[in-house]
């Protein structure tokens, strides 16, 4: 949030040394999911439609337990907007990692 940063630098010597843990949540943020956080700072500055409104929220897809409540019910943009998330994620991320790994890559994918 403005002026909350989600992370903070780990006080904790032992634990940056021994676990290579360099960042800690800040206690001083209220917990919420990533969704309700992005529709949260976008409201600020841009009003959004219900449908808009509808795939920020909801962009996981039904995928999710609590995403339920829409499942067979999403606009068309939650639908648009939670494929581009999902082709990123496992399709795009997944064959990037494969290449900078060199693990079972055999063939040239374009992206």
């Amino acid at each position: 949030m403005p002026g909350k940063p989600l992370y903070l630098p780990n006080d904790n010597e032992w634990e940056v040394k021994k676990r290579d843990i360099k960042y800690k949540i800040n206690p001083e943020v209220v917990s919420r999911g990533l969704a309700m956080r992005s529709l949260y700072l976008v409201i600020k500055y841009i009003p959004l439609s219900d449908s808009e409104d509808q795939a920020i929220a909801y962009h996981d897809g039904q995928y999710i337990n609590d995403n339920k409540v829409i499942a067979h019910k999403e606009e068309p943009l939650t639908l648009l907007l939670h494929w581009a998330d999902y082709w990123t994620a496992h399709i795009y991320e997944e064959v990037r990692e494969l290449k900078e790994d060199n693990k079972y890559y055999d063939r040239e994918v374009e992206i």
